[in-house]
């Protein structure tokens, strides 16, 4: 590009030529900001990386040991101990809910039952009164109407 200076537009000669001016004047500083930049970036990615990733694999780790403790009966005494413990806690709770939900469900139908018999009556008044306006003949519309 130096050799012919016509062939290159004058931009890009000024350019080239600025460039390696500023890396010979300061070679060092210049150098190693550009080398110390790509060098940072990776490290600073690479340990967030690496943290998210150590983070991740340790509550996977933890999670289905915990989840495989409670799930299998071949685990150590004192999950066993655990296990054993909550076993009737759950079943009392299971048996003091289940009728709480069976009165609920038996308060709750007729309640239905009675909207449903109240709410159909208006609904069948609300149709009767709309019926014969759509059923009218075109002479008893208004002359607005018969002109459409």
């Amino acid at each position: 590009m130096l050799v012919n200076p016509h062939i290159c537009p004058a931009e890009t000669t000024v350019i080239l030529h600025i460039c390696p001016v500023e890396m010979l004047v300061n070679p060092p500083t210049a150098l190693a900001e550009m080398s110390v930049s790509p060098l940072i970036c990776p490290v600073k990615t690479s340990v967030s990386r690496l943290i998210a990733l150590a983070e991740m694999s340790v509550t996977r780790h933890i999670w289905p040991v915990e989840t495989l403790a409670t799930r299998w009966s071949t685990v150590t005494p004192v999950q066993q101990r655990r296990s054993s413990t909550l076993a009737p806690v759950q079943q009392r709770r299971r048996s003091t809910l289940a009728p709480v939900q069976q009165r609920r469900r038996s308060t709750l139908a007729p309640v239905q039952q009675r909207h449903r018999s109240t709410f159909s009556p208006v609904q069948q008044r609300r149709r009767s009164a709309l019926a014969p306006v759509h059923q009218r003949p075109c002479s008893t519309l208004a002359p607005v109407q018969q002109r459409c």
